[in-house]
């Protein structure tokens, strides 16, 4: 194990295994990880995934009391990347807080820990968001919020003035927010929530505000049709979790330019397949971006599904004819 807790895998280096660090339950922080990540390099759902799993860890909670809760989206996702020996139940798009309230009903020993997105929570998923705070349910509530939903900006989806989580003050939920890039902040306000759920037993929601850099689906393949790729560069060069995060790390004076070079080089050496992969990916990106076309034949798609909602309300039409 290493000095954060992660059992060692096998790497060549000549170093001296490190002695294994639990927490205050004497468990590793292996106990608390889960599958691998499958969402885009640099994605601030990672970071969140990364300070949920030290925040269960350091507060010693024990995997089997938590009950991770999601509905569909990025953010939805990222429950197979943490907590795997928790119980976990992935839902349709939206109705999250009202499974969460049924299983809240059935086991009240359970810390329920709800993962949302922006969409899920004010577009397809609002009224069971509203009601779900309304009910006072006792579960920490996290919306990752990206700003985009499924393509469409929440400025234009919704009465959004900075904050979802702040609707949680109308039936008196406690709420707090903090940027998905900032390692430091994610982890403060993550700590607290957890705290506070594990000892008072009060609901809070947590909104996390991050960023995606891909399609949502293949329907939203194409990115760039409502977001300019200055948008894009400038979150990457300035909100991007790793350069912050390291950023910071120069800032402290905890590594050094020739430590990070080295660090680089050897993450390439030791993963080319996935550094290769990603880089074919921004080829392909800036290509479309240069020709203007949508991924995946987006537009076809489209066309495609108008064609099946038409015929299908022309045989609804007619069976309302013969009857």
């Amino acid at each position: 194990y290493d000095s954060q807790g992660f059992r060692g895998g096998g790497s060549m280096s000549d170093k001296p295994a490190r002695a294994i660090k639990l927490n205050v339950i004497n468990e590793p922080k292996d106990s608390y990880t889960g599958g691998k990540s499958s969402l885009c390099p640099g994605c601030g759902h990672d970071q969140i995934s990364s300070v949920i799993i030290n925040a269960a860890w350091e507060n010693g909670i024990e995997p089997h009391r938590i009950a991770k809760m999601s509905g569909i989206g990025c953010s939805s996702k990222t429950p197979a990347y943490y907590l795997a020996q928790s119980h976990g139940f992935n839902t349709v798009h939206g109705r999250m807080p009202s499974v969460t309230t049924g299983a809240h009903v059935a086991n009240k020993d359970l810390l329920y820990l709800g993962v949302s997105g922006d969409g899920d929570s004010a577009s397809i998923g609002i009224g069971q968001f509203i009601h779900a705070i309304r009910r006072n349910v006792d579960m920490v509530y996290i919306i990752e919020n990206n700003g985009y939903s499924m393509g469409t900006s929440q400025k234009r989806s919704s009465a959004f003035k900075g904050s979802l989580a702040q609707r949680g003050e109308a039936y008196g939920i406690a709420w707090e927010s903090a940027k998905g890039h900032d390692i430091y902040e994610v982890r403060a306000k993550t700590q607290e929530v957890l705290n506070r759920a594990h000892k008072e037993n009060r609901p809070t929601i947590l909104e996390l505000a991050t960023y995606r850099y891909q399609g949502h689906s293949v329907a939203d393949a194409n990115a760039k049709k409502y977001r300019t790729p200055e948008e894009i560069v400038h979150h990457k060069e300035n909100f991007d979790p790793l350069n912050v995060w390291k950023n910071q790390l120069f800032k402290e004076g905890i590594l050094s330019k020739e430590n990070y070079i080295q660090i680089d080089t050897d993450a390439k050496a030791e993963h080319p397949a996935q550094l290769a992969e990603h880089r074919c990916g921004d080829q392909a990106d800036r290509q479309e971006a240069d020709e203007g076309q949508p991924v995946g034949d987006v537009e076809e798609a489209r066309l495609d599904i108008g064609e099946r909602f038409a015929r299908a309300a022309a045989r609804s039409e007619h069976d309302d004819q013969r009857h």
